[in-house]
């Protein structure tokens, strides 16, 4: 639909509510089909994703830390100085250690052109004394490093 403007917006379900309520035909939204039937829209294309392990996730935050037994997943924030091998030498301590990290995303720090955080995402718990030891090893690789949380990872029934 080349025609068609697409226009973000901060939430689907929202995006579905405000259509209704202008009761314009020439609007439409892309949510699931509890918000179509929450605001009475018809679904004029069902299942429209393009890649089925797609999900959304979401977080709890606390001011104090809660503390999960069979947590195996932590996600952190790093950042390390912007020179050569300073971000794979952080990273070689995940492999070095044996925790696999399942993901790596960088976005920019506000006013220090080329110099980013990492947030990561690695299998572990935090009262593992191997992780311990991996966290320790991360902070003196890094100039900034701080653990978002330690939770149980979600796992997909097939």
């Amino acid at each position: 639909y080349p025609d068609i403007e697409q226009v973000p917006y901060f939430s689907t379900s929202k995006s579905a509510e405000e259509v209704a309520e202008k009761h314009d035909i020439t609007l439409g939204a892309i949510a699931g089909k509890q918000a179509a039937e929450l605001y009475n829209l018809k679904v004029i294309a069902p299942a429209i994703n393009s890649n089925s392990n797609n999900y959304t996730r979401f977080v709890i935050i606390a001011k104090k830390p809660e503390i999960v037994a069979n947590a195996n997943k932590i996600t952190l924030i790093v950042a390390v100085k912007h020179e050569t091998g300073s971000l794979y030498k952080m990273l070689a301590s995940f492999y070095h250690m044996g925790l696999n990290m399942l993901n790596l995303e960088s976005r920019p720090i506000v006013g220090k052109t080329w110099e980013y955080f990492f947030y990561i995402d690695v299998t572990g718990n935090l009262a593992d004394p191997l992780v311990i030891d991996v966290m320790e090893e991360i902070k003196s690789k890094s100039t900034y490093c701080k653990v978002l949380g330690n939770y149980r990872a979600y796992e997909r029934k097939e």
